[in-house]
């Protein structure tokens, strides 16, 4: 005859075992809890067998281990969140070195062209300056297009677009 205690035993062992996935289903894990609580039995004088003390201390056992790997689960799932913050906090590092990173590289390369380009520009500028003086010297003529749309200076009047009384 099963006692309501043994019972109780078996059915939260059951449990466990199909919450660890020791087994399928339920009746997969009552059968496995029922072979390892049923072979504690009890003697005529009330005193479980040495068979019971052992199932008992390797129920014992079995719970201190589930707590234990309790523990290791949130401190892991503790540091896995700490290192993702960290992680996301480096990204965000980065992005604003790369951001800075930019912009120095236009202040170094406007100063480079401001210091060092001037001098290595002013002997150019000068020589395309004076290229440059003898075509302004000559007169331009105004019948030819200067631009790309085809159109010559002569075919703009202002007086055609502004008028402000008689002709």
């Amino acid at each position: 005859m099963i006692s309501a205690e043994q019972l109780q035993r078996t059915n939260t062992l059951s449990k466990e075992l199909k919450s660890f996935g020791f087994a399928n289903n339920s009746e997969q894990a009552y059968s496995m809890a029922e072979q390892l609580c049923g072979s504690q039995g009890v003697r005529s004088g009330g005193e479980p067998k040495p068979a019971a003390n052992s199932a008992s201390l390797a129920m014992a056992e079995f719970d201190r281990t589930r707590v234990q790997v309790n523990k290791k689960l949130c401190d892991f799932t503790e540091q896995l969140n700490s290192l993702s913050e960290k992680v996301e906090a480096l990204n965000k590092t980065l992005k604003l070195v790369e951001m800075n990173q930019i912009s120095f590289d236009k202040q170094v390369s406007g100063l480079l062209q401001g210091q060092g380009g001037q001098r290595k520009v002013d002997s150019p500028r000068e020589t395309v300056a004076q290229v440059v003086t003898p075509k302004t010297s000559e007169k331009k003529s105004l019948d030819k297009p200067i631009d790309r749309n085809g159109i010559a200076p002569a075919d703009i009047k202002i007086e055609n677009f502004f008028y402000a009384g008689r002709r």
